[in-house]
């Protein structure tokens, strides 16, 4: 038994990196930061690649590989004001639970932070859907965006509910609609009342303030978080992180 839960295990974590791990480079600090040692800036727009970011999905049962939950990580296009971008595109289809899917980045001592050091982090990043406005009569259906900023490496933990295992991300994420620990919900993807497949756009932004690890790290996460079953779908793009010594 506990060899087939350490296999599924490692499924999971080969889903969860396998996109991201391929394409791992790294912008350069902004050059205007270059000359402060204690700001960087790092900015992400994805035409070319996904610069290391990867995934990761939480609320699953410990079978989603037979279950349907139509998980999908990749580098993909979208269309918004006529133009063709390119983004990080997450999708996932909830079945009985919370379903929380994100991409995420590390930042280390190869981008200049130190280790046990209080930093502030701004965040900014364009969230991308066809998500109408109608699904938020109930805040029940309604899609929340979910970011945050933390010192240890976010990944699946099996977890017992209600006699099923499922596996949840090892962060204090809240509920869809509030806050936790760990993660802030920062607002809805709903974009507009239209019914038709068309693509809107919002800017989502927040300063976080945590410190590195023994080991200079943090981790960037940025995800959707909701209760309603279907399917779901985000592009996220024109990601903005600044970080300032405290």
């Amino acid at each position: 038994m506990m060899s087939r839960k350490i296999c599924i295990v490692t499924i999971l974590l080969c889903l969860v990196t396998l996109s991201g791990c391929a394409q791992s480079s790294q912008p350069a600090p902004d050059k205007d930061m270059k000359n402060d040692p204690s700001s960087l800036s790092f900015d992400y727009d994805f035409e070319e690649n996904m610069h290391g970011w990867t995934s990761g999905f939480s609320g699953i049962s410990e079978h989603y590989l037979s279950k349907g939950y139509d998980m999908n990580f990749t580098h993909g296009d979208y269309t918004y004001m006529d133009t063709t971008n390119k983004g990080i595109y997450l999708a996932g289809n909830n079945l009985e639970s919370d379903l929380f899917m994100y991409t995420m980045k590390k930042f280390g001592k190869p981008d200049g932070l130190s280790p046990l050091t209080a930093y502030a982090v701004h965040l900014r990043f364009d969230a991308i859907s066809t998500m109408p406005t109608h699904i938020d009569d109930d805040p029940e259906k309604q899609i929340y965006v979910k970011a945050g900023v933390v010192n240890v490496l976010p990944e699946p933990e099996l977890t017992v509910e209600n006699n099923e295992n499922f596996y949840r991300v090892n962060l204090d994420k809240g509920e869809p609609s509030a806050d936790g620990n760990d993660l802030s919900t920062l607002g809805s993807v709903a974009i507009g009342s239209s019914h038709e497949q068309i693509y809107g756009q919002k800017a989502f932004e927040k300063t976080f303030y945590v410190s590195t690890n023994n080991l200079s790290e943090l981790w960037v996460v940025i995800g959707t978080d909701t209760s309603r079953e279907g399917s779901s779908s985000i592009y996220i793009d024109n990601v903005q992180v600044s970080i300032t010594k405290e």
